[in-house]
């Protein structure tokens, strides 16, 4: 990436149309599409443009922060870099979350994993007739089919990587083909399949790159 294309050396001298704080899959897919129709979009984002790799500006903004040098290496990595205080019954509490940081957000520590929700999780109550005080709403106030062109979108753009799950009749997701599966994977496959099971391969939207590592986690 030609970085100094995208990053003016004063932003605060552009007059920009939106900012978007925080690069994760939320902030990171809106920016993109108001930048694809010509706005000027600025990320403001905590954590590093490229996770993994310490450049002398990571290393700076780091310091300038006032991180030591454990929350340094949790930022290089992709991960949350101070920890979470709490109170609880028990006492005060405090712990690393789960939470990426860095662009990609949090999708950079769950593997990409990008599958649709199910027709049946927009009509909750239905999915426990037997339970007669259950306070879940009989639908949602927006239906699978109305989200369904934004899933084709998503597929799209992230690059979603998968086979279609053979129990859910009808769907034909956008998917591109994943990568032959290993020997001893290709061995666990058929033998699912001759006990009578659906294995499919989760849908995943990263590029599965030679020599890549993948997620950080």
């Amino acid at each position: 990436m030609n970085e100094s294309r995208y990053v003016p050396a004063d932003p605060s001298a552009v007059e920009w149309d939106v900012a978007v704080i925080g690069t994760g899959m939320g902030g990171a897919t809106l920016g993109y599409g108001l930048a694809k129709r010509g706005r000027r979009v600025l990320f403001i984002e905590k954590g590093l443009l490229e996770v993994g790799r310490q450049d002398a500006r990571g290393r700076s903004s780091a310091r300038a922060a006032g991180l030591d040098d454990e929350a340094r290496e949790r930022l290089s990595d992709g991960w949350w870099p101070v920890p979470i205080e709490g109170r609880t019954s028990f006492g005060d509490i405090e712990f690393y979350a789960p939470l990426g940081c860095g662009a990609g957000g949090t999708t950079l520590l769950y593997a990409a994993a990008l599958e649709r929700l199910s027709p049946a999780d927009f009509r909750p109550k239905a999915n426990f007739p037997h339970v007669s005080d259950s306070t879940l709403p009989d639908r949602w106030p927006i239906s699978y089919e109305e989200l369904e062109p934004y899933y084709v979108q998503a597929e799209e753009l992230f690059r979603v990587r998968g086979t279609p799950d053979p129990l859910r009749r009808g769907q034909a997701p956008s998917l591109m083909a994943p990568p032959p599966l290993s020997e001893r994977d290709q061995h666990f496959f058929e033998s699912f399949q001759r006990l009578g099971l659906h294995p499919y391969r989760v849908h995943a939207g990263y590029e599965f790159v030679d020599g890549c590592d993948q997620c950080p986690s």
